[in-house]
């Protein structure tokens, strides 16, 4: 489905549950989330073409960042259902897709200092256990 958010929208902020997966079709969005000190870092700025909240879709749809419209902006989203069957029916996209979200985790997780250490995401990384994280488990 489409769906149009304003300039200075909050499409979801961390803490928040959602289950959808975005692609951005026209616009610039702002990710970013609380360190340590509870001061906000901007992790990442992306625009036609990027997308994003595959992170939050492996994590069962607890959202870790605050996204942020800094234009108008024009998305596909995917719900969880329709995420998922697209994961299982194509393999291949789904280890790519799993192996990015890995990335941008630890990316995201090693700009926020030792708070980002309590999380789930960083203790099977830490343990080697990356593999247990999917939307299958």
């Amino acid at each position: 489905k489409s769906e149009f958010f304003n300039e200075g929208h909050v499409i979801y902020r961390e803490g928040e549950r959602d289950f959808k997966f975005y692609i951005l079709v026209r616009g610039l969005v702002s990710i970013t989330a609380l360190n340590a000190s509870e001061h906000t870092v901007q992790l990442a700025r992306l625009q036609d073409g990027d997308y994003f909240g595959e992170v939050e879709m492996f994590n069962r749809g607890f959202r870790g960042t605050t996204v942020t419209t800094k234009s108008p902006v024009l998305c596909l989203t995917l719900d969880a259902e329709v995420f998922e069957g697209i994961m299982q029916e194509f393999t291949s996209l789904h280890q790519v897709m799993r192996q990015m979200s890995l990335g941008r985790s630890l990316t995201t997780l090693s700009s926020l200092g030792r708070r980002g250490r309590k999380d789930s995401v960083w203790q099977k990384l830490a343990t080697h256990e990356a593999n247990d994280v999917s939307i299958d488990s």
